[in-house]
């Protein structure tokens, strides 16, 4: 096969241009989360097994967003069983890592064990030829631990359970992903005054000058720590909220009024069980 180059034609051995088209898959990989998911596909790991859906897509739209602006705020609203956590809690990560692999990231949780099973998801991928193929970045034989790895880059990852001490630690990007256990927890009103304490005062301490944060949630209550702060700074965040049931003309996913979420995955049964508690819906 022949290419241009100013006007003169260059031939290419098909091996060469099998080279060619792997550094442009790897390029396009890290520039942008969908073709990152694309490539990690191949090494069979479940969190990049799947193709996106729309709501996902949505979702990885506003990760470029963010992940491309300074002091960037992102806040999203989905239901449980969403596959939110999937996109946030490991993807996301790691995709910042292949763009630059010497960024520190903090994954906040609700809990230390579920901070830590995402790390170790995100562990997994890192040890994979696909990873290593768009980094050259390993981790480090000395500093693979769940609760904070870091590679031969200088780049760390953090994983924290909600309230848990960060000291120490400088970050690129602070990713808190369902920060609350459930609704009996957010009750609390001592609750909600320590994790917005901690939020703001603690966490928040950590970024770096033009740090990133991200919040992903599910909405439990108007004072929850997402509702708490968009009451008090709302106009420094952007907000995605993709409901489980349409309930606005202007659904971001362009649904009828009253249309179901991933309807292939979230059957009937489980909106049954959500109507019959109104704190669930």
């Amino acid at each position: 096969m022949a290419l241009l180059l100013h006007g003169t034609p260059l031939s290419f051995s098909d091996e060469e241009l099998a080279v060619i088209a792997e550094y442009e898959k790897r390029k396009e990989a890290v520039s942008n989360p969908f073709s990152f998911r694309e490539y990690m596909a191949s090494s069979n790991l479940p969190d990049f097994k799947f193709p996106p859906a729309l709501h996902h897509q949505k979702i990885m739209e506003a990760f470029q967003w963010w992940a491309d602006t300074e002091n960037a705020k992102l806040m999203l609203f989905l239901p449980f069983g969403s596959g939110k956590s999937v996109y946030s809690s490991v993807q996301l990560p790691l995709w910042l890592w292949a763009r630059d692999p010497s960024l520190t990231i903090l994954c906040a949780s609700n809990t230390q064990q579920l901070a830590e099973s995402f790390a170790r998801r995100r562990r997994d991928a890192v040890d994979t030829k696909e990873f290593h193929q768009l980094t050259s970045a390993k981790l480090r034989p000395d500093a693979k631990g769940i609760q904070e790895f870091i590679n031969t880059k200088g780049g760390s990852m953090l994983a924290r359970g909600s309230q848990a001490s960060v000291t120490g630690f400088r970050s690129f990007a602070n990713i808190v992903d369902d920060p609350h256990v459930d609704f009996s927890q957010v009750e609390s009103k001592k609750y909600r005054d320590e994790i917005y304490l901690w939020y703001t005062g603690i966490l928040r301490s950590r970024l770096s000058p033009g740090g990133r944060e991200l919040l992903c949630t599910t909405a439990f209550s108007d004072d929850d720590l997402a509702h708490r702060l968009l009451r008090n700074e709302g106009e420094r965040w952007r907000v995605l909220r993709i409901p489980e049931v349409a309930d606005e003309p202007d659904d971001i996913l362009r649904r009828e009024i009253g249309q179901r979420l991933w309807p292939e995955y979230l059957d009937e049964s489980r909106l049954k069980i959500r109507e019959s508690n109104p704190r669930l819906w």
